[in-house]
């Protein structure tokens, strides 16, 4: 039954995402310009499964930054969660390491993978000089999600930690990320333009609203003022 269900999900999703790829109509906004004499403190953030670990890879690649994932911050072995206090003190932790770095020349930035609202912002946008959304419709995030949670399962591919998902928790637990995500993504479209507008003077965003899109800004890099 459950694996029926799946495949009818995924059915949907397909199609829906076919037609995203091929209407990419959305209107996209202008990229900000950073100041190149400037270190990049960058935030990305979007919904679970839209593609922020990739991302944040690349661009530490290309740039050279330090890469600070939230969810191995969070995320204890055995699927234990950090407290407040333990999450804030470790994320401070990484933070004061990378600005020694940034001063001695070692790194050129940080960015940010992920979200966490209800700790980060006061703690690293208020910092940050560059944000990225990945806007992505629900469709797309959850292929990126299904396609990515099976291989993770398949493979036994650790992740946070050394933790490894199962097919059970993704679906049928009270922790399910697959209903997190389909209950998360219309919360997330109505409360961060708000936050983000709150920081918009010092963290310019830029928001990107479908893979394409962002895949394009990533190639557009090295020819782009953005480089520094």
């Amino acid at each position: 039954m459950i694996l029926t269900v799946v495949f009818l999900i995924t059915l949907f999703i397909l199609f829906k995402l076919l037609i995203g790829y091929i209407r990419d109509d959305s209107p996209q906004d202008e990229t900000p310009v950073l100041d190149p004499k400037q270190p990049i403190r960058m935030v990305v953030v979007g919904c679970s499964g839209s593609g922020k670990s990739y991302l944040t890879k690349e661009l530490a690649n290309k740039y050279s930054l330090d890469r600070i994932e939230l969810d191995y911050i969070h995320w204890r072995p055995n699927w234990n969660e950090a407290t407040e206090y333990e999450f804030t003190c470790k994320l401070n932790e990484l933070l004061d390491a990378s600005e020694k770095k940034i001063a001695t020349g070692q790194s050129r930035g940080w960015v940010i993978d992920g979200n966490y609202t209800k700790r980060v912002p006061r703690i690293t946008w208020s910092k940050a000089n560059f944000a990225i959304w990945l806007d992505y419709s629900l469709s797309i995030v959850l292929f990126r999600l299904l396609t990515r949670t099976f291989k993770r399962i398949i493979f036994k591919e650790p992740v946070c930690n050394g933790n490894v998902e199962s097919l059970s928790n993704f679906l049928a637990s009270r922790d399910s990320l697959l209903l997190f995500v389909i209950n998360n993504h219309p919360n997330l479209e109505k409360k961060l333009p708000v936050m983000l507008d709150e920081f918009k003077e010092t963290m310019p965003l830029l928001r990107l609203r479908s893979p394409h899109r962002c895949n394009k800004w990533l190639n557009s890099l090295y020819d782009s003022v953005f480089i520094i």
